[in-house]
Parts: C-alpha cells; structure tokens; sequence
C-alpha cells in the first residue's frame, strides 16, 4: 500500500513543483531579460545545494543576473536553516526556550528582568503565585478580587508566534471582577478560562502537538512612552539574534524590532506585525517588510495608514543590546538564539528566547551563509564529524 501511494505521490509533487517553477520563471525571465533556462539552472542548483524553494527563490531576488553566483549560495531555504538551527543548538537544549515558566524561572534567577509571574493556569494543577488554586472560573474570579490585578498576560506555557496569547489592560469600570482587553472587550473570569480551555481552538493553534490546557499567568509589561507614541498599546518588542563562537564570543547577527499598531496584544509578524530593520549601533529604524511580502516591498509607513516609522530611535538601545549579549553568555549551550526583548519605561525586559528563529527577517538583506554564522557551521560540523569518528572507534 505505501509502494502504491509513493507511486502516486511522489510525481505528483515533482510535476507540481516543476508547474511552480515554470509558472514563475517565464514571467521573471522577461522582466530580467534573461533566459528562462538559466533561471531554471540556477533554482534547481540553489535547490538541491541550499534547499531554496522557488518562492524564497523570488522572495530574495535571486534571479537578479547581477547578483554574484557566490552570493546566492549564502542564502538558505527553511528546510536547511532548521537543521542548521538545530546543528547550532540541539534539541536537548530547546526546552529551557520553549517552555516560559522554565525560561522565566532560568533567566530570572540568573538576574535578568523578566515579568512578574503571577501563576500558572490549568484546570488539573494550577496555582497562583502564592499558592492558591488557579483551575476554575471561581478560582479565577477570586484570584482577581484578591490580588487586585490591573494587567495581565495569559499565554500558553509552550506558546509560539504569538497564538492564544490573551492580554488584559485593566479592570472593567461597570464591573470591578471582569479584565478589559486592549481593544476594550470585557472579559469575565468565565470567559478567561472557556478561551484558556478551549481544546479545539488549541489544537487549531497548534495541529503539531497535543493540546495542552496549562497557560502561563505574567505581568503585562507596557511599551515605553515613545513606542506607545508610534504603535499603541502592544508590546512591541526587539529582535536581537545572537550568535556564540566556540570560544565564547559573542556576535550580532540580526536587529529587528516587530511593530503592530493594532490593539491585539501580539507582535509576531505571523499575527500581521510589520518587521522593521534595527540600525545595531544606533538604534535608528530603517525600512521594514510584512510577513510574505518579497524584499523589493519595503515600507517606511504602516500599512494603510500615514504613521512613519523609518528613522525613528528605539529607546534604550545600548540596554537591550546589553541584555542580549548577557543572555547569550549566561546560556552558551545554545549558539544561536532570537532574544525577544520588551522595552519598558523601567528599561528592558528578556521576554522570550527563540533558538530556532526564522530567517523571514535575517536574511533580507543579505544571506547568512557569511561572516561568523557560516564559520561556526563549519567547525560544528567539524565537531560532529570527530565525535561520530570517535564513537565508530571506540565501536570497534
């Protein structure tokens, strides 16, 4: 049965592939005044030796005829980024990333600034702070009588791209035990635990894992006056992408700061965030790109409206780049990490650490198969080699 549908299967997907490739190809070969058959040389070649699909093919403008040979084989697809990814930081390692309340109790005992834990949500275990229960709409209810809490965040314990993040911005002024969510929906404790509980839209977040009901409960950190000024009342935070040699040095590979002017209390470009490139010494916005769009489309305004972001000066700067590169040292197991670091008028808070970060943002300007990035992969992968000829021996 598996023979019979391979045999299906496969030259389906290598006809539709190769529709793909011609569909974009002819169109591009006019405008560039090239050949469609070069075209078609260099995809399946960046293909089959960097894995670049053809849409991140067109998305970085690789079929520009001025660009270097050399150069384009500095990007990668997504498939190689992730095993690279896992090259730089292996999986063991991914859980004191993926799982905040393991990430909030590692890096704020270590003394970084992270946001209060307020408890943790689950209808079988759950507890606040201070230890009382926290697993039904009467615990919520008194929970928020009891410790007077203005905002919070719930988000799941092991969250990603900013789905079922629920954020509440204050108290509702008719009804003292309800939450106000940014765009002003009053939010009863029942309603917080029907959405935290909601195992179909759970698994609709997250098809790729068995839905879990535990949500972490955190302080909501607010963005400083002047990012309030530009974008509102959503946390927009720092992308700083760090990268650790094998001796301990410690190299920027990526600033960025994700911006989203809408109430919705997530800044993850999957969620319509605006991702807009960081001068790293100065702090200085440059022109940002929203999640799809090809890299000839960069903005200086937010989309659909006249707000100017490019040259504006991330508050704080210096700090956040500080925090990064403190965080960066404190784990070196991990050799790569997106830092997701919040800018508050008290300074800035380490949200979140990403060691399987995606490209979407690193490589719109230039590909990162250069610089310190390409040499660490080579001596990782020099390493492994040693240790897989080491094991053999020893083997035998």
């Amino acid at each position: 049965m598996r023979l019979l549908r391979n045999a299906i299967w496969v030259p389906y997907r290598l006809l539709r592939y190769c529709w793909h490739v011609w569909a974009r190809l002819r169109p591009a070969a006019r405008a560039r005044g090239v050949s469609v058959w070069r075209l078609v040389r260099e995809q399946v070649a960046l293909k089959r030796r960097r894995g670049l699909t053809p849409a991140e093919y067109f998305y970085y403008g690789l079929d520009d005829p001025s660009m270097p040979w050399e150069e384009k084989l500095t990007y990668v697809g997504g498939s190689l980024h992730r095993k690279l990814l896992y090259l730089m930081t292996p999986a063991r390692y991914h859980c004191c990333f993926d799982n905040k309340l393991l990430f909030k109790r590692l890096f704020g005992s270590l003394g970084f600034p992270v946001a209060r834990l307020l408890g943790v949500y689950d209808p079988a275990w759950g507890h606040t702070a201070d230890g009382a229960p926290l697993r039904t709409p009467g615990d919520m209810g008194s929970w928020m009588f009891r410790c007077r809490v203005q905002e919070a965040v719930f988000k799941p314990i092991e969250s990603g791209q900013g789905r079922m993040v629920l954020v509440v911005s204050g108290r509702n002024p008719r009804n003292e035990h309800e939450f106000l969510r940014l765009d002003g929906t009053p939010c009863s404790p029942e309603a917080i635990c029907a959405f935290l509980s909601d195992r179909a839209r759970l698994r609709e977040a997250y098809p790729d894992r068995v839905p879990m009901l535990t949500f972490l409960v955190e302080e909501r950190l607010r963005p400083h006056m002047a990012l309030r000024e530009l974008v509102g009342e959503t946390l927009s935070c720092a992308r700083v992408t760090t990268l650790t040699s094998l001796t301990g040095e410690v190299t920027i590979l990526e600033t960025a700061v994700k911006l989203q002017p809408q109430p919705t209390g997530v800044d993850n470009v999957a969620q319509g965030s605006i991702a807009v490139a960081v001068d790293q010494q100065t702090g200085v916005l440059g022109t940002g790109l929203y999640h799809g769009e090809p890299t000839s489309a960069r903005r200086t305004h937010f989309r659909d409206s006249d707000v100017r972001f490019e040259g504006f000066k991330v508050p704080m700067w210096d700090e956040v780049i500080r925090v990064a590169r403190s965080a960066a040292l404190a784990f070196p197991y991990a050799h790569t990490v997106g830092w997701d670091i919040g800018v508050t008028d008290d300074g800035p808070y380490l949200v979140e650490g990403n060691p399987a970060w995606g490209n979407f943002q690193a490589e719109c300007g230039a590909g990162l198969m250069r610089g310190a990035f390409g040499e660490l992969v080579t001596q990782l992968r020099n390493v492994r080699r040693d240790w897989d000829q080491h094991l053999t021996n020893q083997a035998f």
